[in-house]
């Protein structure tokens, strides 16, 4: 497995690189109010690292189809972080707003 890891394509590895700055931005963007919780960051964290495995196992297994593997995981993923977030009754910011009605 690890020759198989060691012969990724050098944008595989960039994109594992870059793939916590998502998580980081999700959270900044839509939990503000509770950047400062851990739980926050843990479940972010454990996110990011989820998204790094999928995406290495997915290329080093399956390339022909990893990339559509990894676009359909990610909306996923953010859904079980608003739902794992959610039973440790910690809202987003877009669910505390109060919306108008028209």
């Amino acid at each position: 497995m690890l020759l198989r890891l060691s012969n990724l394509p050098w944008f595989t590895w960039t994109v594992a690189a870059l793939l916590p700055l998502g998580p980081i931005a999700y959270v900044l963007k839509f939990y503000r109010k509770h950047c400062r919780s851990l739980a926050v960051w843990r479940m972010a964290s454990f996110l990011a690292f989820i998204q790094i495995a999928l995406l290495l196992l997915s290329f080093a297994f399956i390339p022909t189809f990893a990339f559509l593997a990894n676009v359909v995981a990610l909306p996923f993923g953010y859904y079980l972080l608003d739902s794992s977030l959610k039973r440790l009754q910690i809202t987003s910011n877009i669910d505390s707003a109060v919306l108008p009605r028209t």
